[in-house]
């Protein structure tokens, strides 16, 4: 089996793909494949999805320095920015359109050197350290958000040694109910 896969130099600063891509690659071989990784080298990524847009691969071609023309899509919208790392057409926009933005960035070396210099100051942004630290981030905010709640509500001792009371009051009373009726139910077979 022969097996080609295309990938960039600076995608691992994104997710780790390019690293991926060459492990399978030397897999492949392993097993007695032929495998070639191909790195090629573009000049505009074009995106005109507007089903798959996760934006992990308008991510990805912005870390090769790529500026990138796409439809504005869900993923695609919070990573593409207009006329900063790329240039974005309305979702239902013609070819005609599309073409045509692919057209100026083909005809204006000095628009593509500036949308690739953003793409790739953009695409630090996702890198997986900086998407690890906002994680992180947000869970210790939210943590703090909620701390006071959480004692208020769970963790103070007065609350805390009131939840006991109750629970003890609770084993008291069904203890209690317990014996009763077993003490009537003997009184009653005394009884008869």
């Amino acid at each position: 089996m022969k097996i080609c896969m295309m990938t960039n130099t600076y995608l691992p600063h994104v997710g780790g793909v390019a690293r991926s891509v060459s492990t399978f690659a030397h897999e492949f071989i392993r097993q007695g494949h032929e495998a070639l990784v191909v790195a090629p080298k573009f000049d505009v990524f074009a995106f005109a999805s507007v089903s798959e847009t996760q934006g992990m691969v308008v991510a990805e071609a912005m870390a090769a320095g790529l500026p990138v023309v796409a439809l504005n899509a869900p993923g695609v919208r919070e990573v593409v920015r207009d006329g900063e790392n790329g240039i974005l057409l309305p979702a239902a926009a013609p070819a005609s359109d599309f073409s045509a933005a692919l057209g100026r960035l083909v005809a204006d070396a000095a628009l593509r050197a500036r949308l690739g210099a953003g793409a790739r100051e953009t695409a630090g942004l996702f890198s997986r350290e900086r998407c690890a630290a906002r994680v992180i981030a947000f869970y210790g905010e939210t943590r703090r958000a909620t701390r006071a709640r959480r004692l208020l509500l769970h963790l103070h001792p007065w609350t805390a040694m009131l939840n006991r009371v109750g629970l003890e009051w609770d084993l008291l009373a069904s203890r209690t109910q317990t014996v009763a009726a077993a003490m009537l139910n003997d009184e009653k077979v005394k009884a008869s």
